[in-house]
């Protein structure tokens, strides 16, 4: 599939993310920092947007917000988008599943830093409390609304919330906040069902 030429070009990854895709246009909206201080009474060596609350959000954002053509199989579908970050350019760029300065077949043939789905949602089911995840899915997506972030189809959010009023919008923003970390919690429980299994 890549060839020696793509190493020899030495592509990052970043290289390989178009400007246009979907985990560009969320990035711009994620306010790293503000979300950082959200978590650290709950995760206090969270440092930078690695940290597992922070990842968790990005891979709750991408399950509702950009779910086509995710494989699902039979797992709980937070865990299939959690599988194709190894498998997504823009997905392993967004949640910095990879170094960025190392060449595109390193990029792409070695996953020894992307940590187990374990280790990024169970930390936050287990200490983060609703309410704050809540906050943190509403914060981001209100940017997203208020930014006009476009999506291909009619039933996404960031599609039928672009005709709203301002105010329509954030009555949606908070019910898709509510819901999405209500999922959340629901799927962990379903992932840990399937793993004791």
């Amino acid at each position: 599939m890549w060839t020696m030429g793509v190493i020899l070009l030495g592509l990052t990854l970043e290289m390989m993310v178009s400007e246009t895709s979907f985990a560009h246009r969320l990035e711009k909206q994620m306010d790293f920092d503000w979300l950082i201080n959200q978590v650290k009474p709950y995760f206090p060596d969270a440092q930078d947007r690695t940290a597992a609350p922070v990842r968790a959000l990005c891979l709750i954002l991408l399950e509702h917000l950009e779910p086509y053509g995710l494989r699902c199989a039979d797992k709980p579908f937070l865990a299939s988008v959690y599988d194709n970050w190894r498998d997504n350019n823009a997905y392993m760029w967004l949640l910095q599943g990879v170094p960025r300065d190392i060449p595109a077949y390193q990029a792409l043939s070695d996953f020894e830093d992307i940590p187990a789905f374990a280790d990024i949602v169970y930390p936050v089911a287990d200490m983060l409390p609703p309410e704050v995840l809540r906050e943190m899915l509403a914060h981001v997506l209100t940017n997203c609304a208020a930014s006009r972030i476009a999506a291909e189809y009619p039933d996404q959010p960031l599609y039928y919330m672009n005709s709203f009023s301002n105010k329509e919008q954030a009555v949606e923003v908070e019910r898709l906040a509510c819901e999405y970390a209500e999922q959340f919690y629901q799927e962990i429980t379903a992932c840990r069902e399937l793993a004791d299994q």
